[in-house]
């Protein structure tokens, strides 16, 4: 037995532009290409990486996704990224 789908507000919607669903797809298109590669060579390249780290870093850039701000102000910049919205979201001094 499956749970039932939550209802759906407009706060659980947005709308973006053709330039920021573009990002997204080429995120999507290398991120599928490189996993290709890694999978069928059993190995990565240092390119292959970066390639990988600038698609997500553009991504990351367009939705402004933010690091998780810790209970001392400082950002975790290692942890999964929050949407600025989000409570926990960190922003420099005077930001947001």
């Amino acid at each position: 037995m499956t749970k039932p789908k939550a209802a759906r507000s407009d706060a659980d919607t947005m709308t973006i532009s053709v330039e920021d669903m573009r990002a997204v797809l080429t995120l999507y298109n290398i991120l599928d290409s490189e996993l290709d590669d890694i999978l069928e060579c059993c190995d990565v390249s240092l390119s292959q990486v970066r390639s990988l780290r600038e698609a997500a870093n553009n991504v990351s850039n367009k939705f402004n996704f933010r690091p998780v701000v810790s209970e001392d102000g400082n950002p975790h910049h290692w942890l999964p990224k929050v949407l600025a919205t989000d409570d926990k979201a960190w922003f420099y001094e005077g930001g947001k």
